[in-house]
């Protein structure tokens, strides 16, 4: 989508942007200890190199898993808002190319002193391990004792009871850890083993841990992350001897917050003057996504990462995407935007679109075969005001004309795919949802979604059951649309 900018400038870091009736008691997070208010949380972007979208991983088990215990969680997979910008006469165009990308990542990085990596994450792994399973159940419970004092002092705000149990080398990176959650207002912190302790040569022993946890005064989605520990047991007492870094941006940098009502907004210090812009529109994004929270209550929290360069190849295991993209979804986790300094519209745009995502799709369903309804819904939901469409609309004329197969059902861009091109697809993939939506009510569209993307019922199935009416039909019908715009 092409949305014409004028010369409007940008507001000065930590000027108040957003309405009056908006300028809420705001808190920015900056240290340990303290309290994110009573307020509510934010997704994701791109620009133009669309990626090869690696298939989505389910659930893994390790090797010897523990029957019990909670198993591993999904990878998290991506989804995009694709930007780049054009200067045309005094006009600056910013042409939003939104993308859809599955990225699967289990978020996971070495940990700390590479040389030195933890024993495989199971017996079975080809590691050194050894122990009987008595042995194993009898150090579980000082390591469990171990991860419970963490927690509850992480909670309590206790930095150095969170640092007690530590061995050496690692208090930096818990410390970092301690802060950005607590910026991040964690409120769960809740540890479990996933599989046994197996114990190495050395004598440590090697656990899989996962946490759940969420974000938020009042939160209640729970999000796992499993990581790679190794602890030092004497006795009743555990000692952590190594911990996985991952590359979840609250784990691997010290982040601030800034929160609204229904948003929290997170970056490095060198994006603190950024965060309070973002919030302003990130709120209102967040309002207008709520609306179309059909099948699962909307997020308590949107949360949105701001990332600069270094974080924005680093979190999430992201290299993949590249920097030619302006944010990333991951779904109700959180969005990863590296384009806070934009105009105030195009925020708007960006995180609608992205918190579109959130409540239509989040991390869960899917497919480059629903491409085109993914991402098409997501721009119906940033189209409030029509611009995205009357910024889509001059490319998919372009595309129309260049290559364009005539079909509304189209899958994701070709990585050969030119800017123009790119931006057609998206517009295509508007035209065919508002199309929907005005030949059948918007509530009936919002169906036929429901049915194809999240019960992946096929198309001719659903339009039958939601519409009344062949599939066919109403493909010529909105193909004949995209022809007229």
């Amino acid at each position: 989508m092409a949305v014409a900018q004028d010369a409007q400038r940008l507001a000065e870091p930590g000027e108040a942007t957003e309405p009056e009736a908006h300028q809420q008691p705001r808190t920015t997070v900056t240290g340990a200890g303290l309290h994110i208010p009573q307020q509510r949380g934010p997704e994701m972007y791109t620009p133009a190199a669309y990626p090869a979208a690696p298939p989505y991983h389910p659930p893994q088990y390790p090797a010897g898993y523990w029957p019990g215990q909670p198993p591993l969680p999904p990878r998290p997979r991506r989804r995009g808002l694709v930007a780049t910008g054009v200067v045309t006469a005094a006009v600056l165009v910013l042409a939003l190319l939104i993308g859809i990308a599955f990225a699967g990542s289990g978020g996971k990085r070495p940990l700390a002193g590479a040389a030195h990596p933890l024993a495989g994450r199971s017996a079975g792994s080809g590691a050194a391990a050894t122990g009987s399973p008595k042995a194993e159940t009898g150090v579980s419970v000082p390591i469990l004792d171990a991860l419970g004092k963490q927690s509850k002092a992480l909670l309590a705000g206790d930095r150095d009871g969170y640092l007690a149990e530590l061995g050496g080398g690692l208090q930096d990176g818990f410390s970092r850890r301690f802060g950005s959650l607590r910026a991040m207002g964690v409120q769960r912190w809740t540890p479990s083993l996933v599989d046994r302790p197996s114990q190495n040569a050395d004598g440590t022993w090697s656990v899989l841990v996962r946490w759940d946890y969420c974000f938020g005064q009042g939160c209640t989605q729970l999000f796992p992350q499993v990581v790679q520990t190794s602890w030092t047991v004497t006795g009743s007492k555990a000692t952590v001897a190594k911990y996985e870094q991952t590359s979840e941006p609250w784990d691997a940098s010290a982040l601030q917050t800034s929160v609204g009502r229904h948003v929290i907004v997170a970056g490095t210090a060198a994006s603190a003057g950024k965060l309070q812009r973002v919030v302003a529109k990130a709120d209102a994004a967040a309002d207008v996504a709520d609306r179309f929270a059909k099948w699962d209550p909307p997020p308590k929290w949107y949360i949105v990462y701001i990332a600069g360069q270094g974080e924005w190849k680093s979190w999430w295991d992201n290299g993949d995407i590249g920097a030619n993209y302006d944010g990333y979804s991951t779904g109700p986790r959180g969005i990863v935007m590296q384009a806070a300094d934009a105009g105030q519209d195009f925020l708007q745009i960006l995180l609608t679109h992205e918190f579109g995502h959130v409540v239509t799709v989040g991390e869960d369903y899917g497919t480059a075969k629903t491409w085109w309804m993914t991402e098409g819904i997501a721009d119906y939901i940033a189209n409030g005001d029509g611009r995205t469409m009357q910024g889509r609309v001059p490319s998919v004329r372009w595309f129309v004309k260049h290559g364009w197969d005539g079909t509304i059902t189209l899958g994701p861009p070709p990585e050969s795919a030119g800017g123009e091109e790119i931006s057609g697809r998206y517009g295509i993939a508007l035209i065919a949802i508002n199309c929907l939506a005005k030949k059948f009510t918007e509530p009936k569209m919002l169906d036929f979604f429901g049915e194809v993307v999240r019960k992946q019922a096929s198309l001719e199935a659903a339009s039958a059951k939601v519409f009344g009416t062949d599939w066919a039909g109403v493909a010529t019908s909105c193909a004949g649309q995209v022809r007229s715009a």
